[in-house]
């Protein structure tokens, strides 16, 4: 009777053990694709942030802020681009304007700077 214990507890012992190896092969194996799966993904998500700051800060190096003259509630009007808020209204109103200035400043004139505004607003208010 006490061989055949022995054999039980062996067999216990072998089924324990080989229960155990297997969980850790599996467990190894998990970490080592799970680490290469997260390296793969950190390196696109970087990819996509260093892209990012790459086309926005080309954006802020080649584009400047234009400006766009309009008319604003009858009087011409100073507007930075795509806004709908006047960045300055000036006091000249639209009906002082030639007919082809009114209908250029209805359209909506635009230039770069600030530069090329100020010469702009000499040329049609003055």
């Amino acid at each position: 009777m006490n061989e055949k214990k022995e054999n039980q507890i062996r067999g216990i012992l072998t089924v324990f053990l080989v229960a155990i190896m297997v969980s850790a092969v599996i467990i190894i194996f998990t970490l080592v694709l799970g680490n290469e799966n997260v390296q793969e993904t950190e390196t696109v998500a970087d990819a996509a942030v260093i892209s990012q700051v790459y086309q926005t800060e080309a954006t802020v190096i080649t584009k400047p802020i234009g400006y766009v003259m309009k008319d604003y509630d009858g009087v011409v009007a100073i507007f930075r681009e795509n806004s709908e808020l006047p960045y300055q209204i000036l006091d000249y109103p639209m009906y002082l304007l030639s007919d082809e200035d009114k209908m250029a400043v209805e359209e909506g004139i635009t230039v770069e700077t600030e530069q090329e505004m100020k010469r702009l607003i000499e040329d049609m208010c003055e």
